[in-house]
């Protein structure tokens, strides 16, 4: 078995206890790579990739490695911890489950993002959360939102969030948002501090093109899981869709979403 290994290299916890993950695996008789950070590993072999850390270095793996189809086991070394089922002391246990083929693989919707600026792809970008239009400083940004190229609102407030299933626990969940089981393929779209009372969330099929106008003066920027940013100009058009490829995350242990669901969010 070979496992890609990544960690967030950021943090010297994880840096270290990745070192020792790797050494017991080693002696397990895995073949180990770790991710530096200078170069794509190459995949073909890989059987898992194995990522230390917490939602959000989770986050950008999957930005990373969903296109290619290996699944990803999330160990936990954060705090919530939504996208990582395990902790470190469980790794052995559950390497003789995955052997066996004793585990599910849960695929998760991701997001494309383009930015088009003046009738020209200018940015592409990934998303497993959800990607927000929003201002750089806090004002009135006005943003219409079209479905299918039909215009069907025009969002006042600090911005707007388009949401995946597994994003509805984070942002969106804290600007209103409802949550959505991770596996289902939706599209949710919640204003942030929406200056009209009645402008509510709304959910819409996974299949769905939506389209966002950068109607402001140039201080707007769109971010894609809280982690990458683009800045954006003033008539820039924005694509957000279902990507081509989906996360295979997989689950060991294989708890329901609703099982750790009170005590990740409290009580809601």
């Amino acid at each position: 078995m070979k496992i890609l290994l990544v960690n967030n290299r950021f943090k010297e916890n994880t840096e270290i206890m990745a070192q020792e993950v790797a050494k017991k695996l080693l002696s397990q008789g895995c073949r180990v790579e770790v991710d530096n950070g200078e170069a794509l590993p190459q995949l073909e072999d890989v059987d898992i990739i194995m990522v230390l850390g917490g939602d959000g270095t989770i986050l950008r793996a999957a930005r990373q490695y969903a296109r290619f189809k290996v699944p990803l086991l999330g160990v936990n070394m954060g705090t919530v911890g939504f996208l990582s089922h395990i902790k470190v002391e469980e790794i052995e246990t559950c390497l003789e489950k995955f052997v066996r083929g004793d585990y599910t693989v849960d695929e998760r919707m991701m997001l494309k993002a383009l930015v088009y600026r003046d009738g020209t792809l200018y940015k592409e970008l990934g998303a497993l959360n959800e990607v927000v239009v929003r201002t750089k400083v806090p004002r009135l940004l006005s943003l219409p939102l079209y479905i299918e190229r039909e215009k069907i609102a025009d969002y006042k407030g600090d911005g707007v969030i388009i949401a995946t299933p597994t994003g509805t626990t984070a942002y969106s969940l804290s600007a209103g948002g409802p949550v959505l089981e991770p596996e289902m393929e939706a599209l949710v779209i919640t204003p942030v501090s929406s200056y009209v009372l009645a402008r509510r969330p709304l959910v819409v099929r996974g299949d769905r093109v939506l389209a966002l106008k950068n109607t402001g003066n140039g201080e707007e920027i769109l971010c894609a899981d809280g982690q990458i940013n683009v800045d954006l100009l003033p008539g820039d058009e924005i694509i957000v869709q279902k990507a081509d490829y989906k996360l295979r995350l997989l689950n060991i242990k294989k708890p329901s979403f609703f099982h750790h669901f009170d005590e990740r969010l409290g009580r809601v």
